[in-house]
């Protein structure tokens, strides 16, 4: 697979490479290592690519501009990206990266020539194909979500699913694997890891679970085409544990070449985006005493500001810090660009729901899926009525924007958007006095937009005459914003101990 991306001038362990201005090839990272004999391992929790050859471990992370070999950093002309589903390196990145692997001179040719034949044994024109996987760890079971192109409807698809002792088969007849959908590691308390394998004919998934029992339920759907799997262990009250996974340092071998300093900001967590919701002529929902929803989200996002800068040292960014309007466009773009130009390692949108019903009360924690129930696709609906302040007569503009930032969402970020929700949940369940709602999936066009985890948060129902009371209140304001303070401070921990970082920030 190829691609080209805008050249811009960096190094390479010390040497300057200057490409300004030119086309520069893409290639299929999976690809070219499985051709050259590389065995490849992929995280999409961490956004990690680990490959192994020989004595020697190389560690990528997406959107990094250097990758760890063997525990020391190389510095890329390129950050490694994920196009069209696939992780992707510049072809003079590939180049010496596979020379370093595999010990001797290799020259761009061969990594074309790699990259083409590790395709040639199967062609996957006019075949049903299975495009991309992605994974949420929920409490009690472990969701796969598998992208697949066919020019059938889910209905017609089949899929079977074996169990022998801790291994689940589950074979798509007829399908084709893409050689860019690489082996990943889960290591929840369900999953140990997935391994895509063509096997003849059929596509199959070898899932390596933690019991050798427990069942698999597969769903179907439409709109995108994709089968669902929820694997469930026996013991249907098993908990999942977090895994932390660290950078290695430890490595003994020495560069031949200077090594050059690479600032921990660079992948450490430095950046949060709070979004308070509404604004301006968008008053969002009112309640039935006059309370506006654009009032509360704005008070609590001061305030989880003043407390995140207080408490740590992470850049709060606000995308709006008075009463005014601020479309949903805009507030993605601050988002994407607050990082230094570059998107911000966390998104906080905040908002006061509202219902039919009067009697319904509660907290919820949102990330970005399809709208799994009814009340979560009607919350969507609502967050996204926006929309109407900013079309001025163009109703196509929800579906041109959504659908083609939805796949980013869902190949990069859906496994930490969904661990940074049942943190917000835990947290509030903490401090505040109302129902936990749990934690929802639906489309809100606000996350759709932003390249990084992000979640939106419901604190409260201001339809309801007793939460509207709570929501007036500067104490209850105060206890949601501690709760969301003390969740990106977890979340920020979790996320440097993962690239070998020591934090002794504690939660406020």
């Amino acid at each position: 697979m190829l691609a080209s991306v805008a050249g811009i001038a960096c190094f390479v362990a010390g040497e300057s490479f200057a490409q300004a201005g030119t086309a520069r090839e893409n290639v299929v990272l999976p690809e070219v290592a499985r051709s050259f004999g590389v065995a490849t391992s992929w995280m999409p929790a961490d956004r990690k690519l680990s490959l192994a050859y020989g004595d020697h471990d190389v560690e990528i992370v997406i959107g990094t501009d250097y990758l760890m070999f063997d525990g020391k950093p190389l510095e890329l002309l390129a950050p490694v990206v994920v196009l069209d589903g696939a992780v992707s390196m510049s072809l003079p990145d590939a180049t010496t990266l596979f020379s370093r692997l595999l010990g001797r001179d290799i020259n761009p040719a061969e990594i074309l020539s790699a990259s083409s034949a590790s395709r040639q044994h199967s062609d996957i024109v006019g075949h049903d194909l299975i495009k991309s996987i992605r994974y949420i760890s929920y409490p009690d079971l472990t969701r796969l979500i598998i992208n697949i192109a066919a020019i059938r409807g889910s209905d017609a698809i089949e899929v079977n699913c074996v169990r022998s002792g801790g291994t689940l088969r589950v074979t798509f007849p007829g399908f084709r694997m893409l050689q860019s959908v690489a082996p990943f590691d889960i290591g929840d308390a369900i999953v140990r890891s997935v391994e895509p394998v063509q096997d003849g004919t059929d596509a199959t998934l070898v899932i390596r679970t933690v019991a050798e029992g427990g069942e698999c339920e597969v769903q179907k759907h439409d709109d995108p085409l994709r089968v669902v799997l929820d694997i469930r262990p026996t013991d249907s009250l098993a908990k999942r544990t977090p895994l932390t996974r660290s950078v290695s340092t430890s490595r003994s071998s020495e560069w031949t070449e200077p090594v050059p300093i690479l600032p921990d900001q660079r992948i450490s967590f430095t950046t949060v985006v709070i979004d308070a919701g509404h604004g301006g002529k968008d008053v969002g929902a009112r309640g039935r005493d006059g309370l506006l929803e654009k009032d509360v989200t704005l008070d609590i996002a001061l305030k989880l500001k003043e407390l995140l800068e207080r408490g740590t040292n992470v850049k709060v960014v606000l995308t709006r810090t008075d009463d005014q309007f601020v479309s949903l466009k805009e507030r993605t773009a601050i988002a994407n660009r607050a990082k230094n130009g570059s998107p911000a390692d966390l998104f906080i949108s905040i908002h006061t729901n509202s219902h039919a019903s009067t009697a319904v009360t509660g907290f919820e924690a949102y990330y970005i899926s399809d709208a799994v129930d009814p009340s979560a696709e009607a919350t969507a609906a609502m967050e996204n009525a926006v929309i109407a302040f900013e079309n001025e007569g163009n109703e196509a503009v929800e579906a041109r924007l959504t659908p083609i930032l939805w796949d980013l969402q869902f190949t990069e970020f859906i496994s930490e958007s969904s661990e940074m929700a049942f943190m917000v949940q835990r947290e509030m369940a903490e401090r505040l006095s109302t129902q936990d709602r749990g934690v929802r999936q639906a489309q809100f066009i606000v996350l759709a937009g932003v390249a990084m985890p992000s979640v939106l948060v419901e604190v409260g129902f201001i339809s309801n005459r007793i939460e509207e009371t709570r929501l007036k209140t500067d104490d209850f304001r105060g206890r949601a914003a501690e709760a969301l303070a003390a969740a990106v401070t977890d979340y920020k921990n979790r996320f440097e101990s993962r690239l070998g970082f020591s934090n002794g920030t504690s939660n406020p």
